[in-house]
């Protein structure tokens, strides 16, 4: 009962540091990366020999979704949360947003922040695949990771009313270097696509904040309802080369048995069924279960927990002591 009270109390301090919605008065740190602003929240202290966690949101969240992880993880060490280019206070950057450029851009923000590896990972979804990149990018900065319901490459994705698997989106057009300037301005925009995304932006302002997220306390709530209505946030997450760089990842993981070599890596999946009264229902069920212990054999030492059969894919928000519980595993298993 006294560690529910604590991490009450730890969310409520949390979540009255975010009631500021303006780009102005973010909660964490606002940091130049080379003409646009990244935002980025760091809190706790990294011991002597400890690693720093960098938490990752998946495809369609934000820092913020990290409120009942991030006041835990802080108690025992150094843990980031921040928000990609176009993604709830940070600006928008160079435009295509690669997954390599997210990656590039993730490093640079620690960089000039001054959040310096060693790291573990935390990467829910969409934030699985970043992960993988950055791991491969810059070789060493990662010592640990944890996947929160993190997608794999042979994941089935509705794509234009389709089930595929995402790589069979590639095109075989190369994918570009990431830019370190040149900006995406929203004005710049074809006009015929900036009126797409403000009407979905105004759609998405009178939309109510839906589950799991309604289960953040209210302030926190109204921040992300305000970031789902921004106009550069549609415009982020609009890249052309997805299906290409998902081929990328899944070759990579044929052409190497341990990507990851020893590193640490905790794979937790959800309890839900994705699609339990579908035709395929229990097939998907089998094949997502197959898939999770694959990434978990992305290292030599590697694992994967199921969580409880009422949490869903935000396993951070609907059961966030296990995801606590298994970032204090890697990182006791780093100093130990």
């Amino acid at each position: 009962m006294r560690a529910i009270v604590a991490a009450l109390v730890l969310v409520s301090i949390f979540a009255v540091s975010l009631l500021a919605q303006t780009d102005s008065q973010a909660p964490g740190r606002m940091i130049d990366v080379g003409g646009w602003r990244m935002h980025i929240n760091c809190t706790g202290t990294a011991r002597a020999g400890q690693p720093t966690v960098i938490l990752e949101a998946g495809s369609s969240d934000f820092s913020i979704d990290w409120a009942f992880v991030q006041p835990a993880v802080a108690t025992f060490t150094r843990v980031c949360s921040y928000d990609r280019s176009g993604s709830g206070w940070s600006d928008l950057g160079p435009y295509p947003h690669t997954l390599k450029q997210i990656v590039f851009e993730l490093h640079l923000l620690l960089e000039k922040a001054g959040e310096s590896a060693p790291l573990v990972y935390v990467g829910h979804s969409y934030g699985g695949r970043i992960g993988r990149l950055y791991a491969a990018t810059y070789p060493g900065d990662i010592r640990g990771i944890v996947f929160v319901d993190a997608g794999h490459e042979d994941s089935l994705v509705m794509l234009n009313g389709k089930l595929l698997r995402e790589w069979e989106s590639a095109t075989g057009k190369p994918v570009p270097e990431p830019k370190a300037t040149d900006p995406l301005r929203v004005e710049d925009l074809p006009a015929n696509l900036r009126r797409q995304f403000e009407a979905a932006a105004a759609a998405n302002a009178n939309r109510p904040v839906g589950p799991p997220h309604n289960k953040l306390p209210p302030e926190l709530q109204r921040a992300r309802a305000w970031a789902i209505s921004q106009v550069k946030w549609f415009a982020s997450n609009n890249s052309p080369f997805e299906g290409d760089e998902i081929l990328a990842l899944k070759n990579a993981r044929a052409a190497t048995a341990y990507p990851l070599g020893d590193t640490p890596v905790v794979v937790l999946t959800r309890g839900i069924p994705v699609d339990p009264a579908g035709e395929r229902g229990a097939e998907r069920e089998e094949e997502r279960h197959r898939l999770a212990a694959d990434l978990a054999a992305l290292s030599r030492n590697g694992k994967q927990i199921n969580a409880s059969a009422a949490t869903g894919h935000h396993i951070h928000i609907d059961e966030p002591q296990l995801v606590i519980g298994a970032i204090r595993d890697v990182v006791r298993e780093l100093v130990r």
